[in-house]
């Protein structure tokens, strides 16, 4: 009988195990899927400021031929 009770209790210890693992597991692909999408985002700023500096560049060039 305390063998079946150990037997058991190590099987309801190793089932949330595996449950807690499951949800850092859940818990990094979020984070994951959230960097992605930062990483996205920063890659849009940054073609957007380098359009925005070359408007500028475009700008001053012809600033400069019309003076």
């Amino acid at each position: 009988m305390a063998f079946m009770d150990a037997y058991r209790k190590r099987v309801l210890t190793m089932e949330q195990e595996l449950d807690k693992r499951a949800i850092r597991e859940q818990s990094l692909k979020e984070k994951k899927e959230a960097l992605e999408l930062d990483i996205k985002l920063l890659k849009s700023e940054l073609k957007a400021k380098e359009e925005m500096l070359k408007d500028i560049n475009i700008a001053i060039i012809r600033k400069g031929e019309v003076e």
